[in-house]
C-alpha cells in the first residue's frame, strides 16, 4: 500500500472517529435542551381562590421570561377534573395552575390527593420529569402535605418549591411570636407536617417566603408561622432560604402581585 492511500484511509478514520464523537455530544446537549424546556412551574392558589388567582402573575412573569402556554385544571370533590389548555407538544416551561372546586379552609386536608389526580391529567396532556413549584397561602400547605402524603405514586419530580405567605403554624398571634421564633408552639398540623417530613424528597431546593406589613405579620400570617417552614424543610432537603419582604405591597394577599418578589422569584427559577 502507498503512503498516499495510508494517509486517506487513515484521515477516513479520524473524520469518522470525530464525527461519531460529535454526534453523540450533540445528541447529549440536544436532549438536555429538551429536558430543560419541558419544566413547567406548577402553581396551586391559596383558600376561597379559583383558578384565576394568578393570571397576574402569570402576565407579570411572562413579561420578564417570555411568551408560556399555561394549563389550568380544578379538581371537584369527587375527583373529576375541569381543564382549559393551550399547550402544544412543543410547549417550553408552561405554567400549570391546579384549582380546587372546593376551596374551602376545612378542605385543606384533602388537597393532597386532589394534586395527585391533576398531576396524573397535567401528565397526559404533557409530558414531563421534573417540574418546579409555588404555593401562595394554604397553597403551600398543600404541596407539603402533598409531598408528604403522596410520594409513592407521584408521577415526577419537584425540583423548587416556593411559597408565600404559607401559614404553616396557622394564624394564632400567641403561638407565633415575633420575632421570637423559638417561642413557636407548634400547632397539631405543624406537628403532623413534622412527624411525616421524611418523605419529602432530599433532593429539593425550597423557598418559603413572608410579608411583613405591620406588627409582624402580613396581616393575615403571622412571619413565624411562615418561616415555622424551617421546622419542616431546614437540614433536610438540597437547599433552604428564607425571604421577608416590607410594606404596604407585603400585605398576604399581594404577595404574588408584587413585583419586586415577582422578580425575586424569576431570578429564583430561571
Amino acid at each position: 500500500m502507498t503512503n498516499n492511500k495510508r494517509g486517506v484511509i487513515t484521515g477516513l478514520i479520524v473524520i469518522s472517529v470525530l464525527a461519531f464523537f460529535l454526534f453523540f455530544v450533540d445528541v447529549g446537549h440536544s436532549k438536555q435542551l429538551n429536558d430543560d424546556s419541558r419544566l413547567p412551574l406548577i402553581l396551586i392558589p391559596g383558600t376561597n381562590s379559583d383558578q384565576d388567582r394568578f393570571d397576574d402573575f402569570i402576565q407579570s412573569m411572562r413579561k420578564k421570561i417570555g411568551p408560556r402556554d399555561i394549563l389550568k385544571i380544578e379538581v371537584q370533590k369527587n375527583g373529576d377534573l375541569k381543564w382549559t389548555s393551550s399547550l402544544r407538544k412543543k410547549s417550553v416551561n408552561p405554567f400549570i395552575v391546579i384549582s380546587f372546586a372546593d376551596n374551602s379552609e376545612e378542605a385543606v386536608d384533602e388537597q393532597a390527593k386532589w394534586i395527585q389526580i391533576a398531576m396524573d391529567k397535567a401528565h397526559d396532556l404533557y409530558k414531563f420529569d421534573a417540574y418546579d413549584a409555588v404555593g401562595h397561602s394554604n397553597g403551600g400547605l398543600a404541596w407539603t402535605m402533598y409531598l408528604e402524603e403522596e410520594t409513592s405514586s407521584q408521577t415526577s419530580q419537584m425540583k423548587k418549591l416556593i411559597t408565600l405567605g404559607t401559614p404553616y403554624n396557622d394564624l394564632e398571634t400567641e403561638d407565633n411570636p415575633y420575632p421570637n421564633r423559638g417561642l413557636l408552639k407548634e400547632t397539631e398540623r405543624l406537628q403532623y407536617m413534622v412527624q411525616m417530613k421524611h418523605a419529602i424528597p432530599n433532593s429539593l431546593s425550597m423557598v418559603s417566603i413572608a410579608g411583613d406589613y405591620k406588627d409582624g405579620s402580613d396581616g393575615v400570617v403571622p412571619i413565624t408561622s411562615v418561616l415555622a417552614s424551617e421546622e419542616i424543610y431546614k437540614n433536610d432537603i438540597t437547599s433552604y432560604k428564607e425571604k421577608v419582604f416590607y410594606g404596604d405591597d407585603a400585605q398576604h394577599s399581594d404577595l404574588i402581585e408584587n413585583e419586586i418578589i415577582i422578580n425575586y422569584i424569576v431570578n429564583e427559577l430561571y
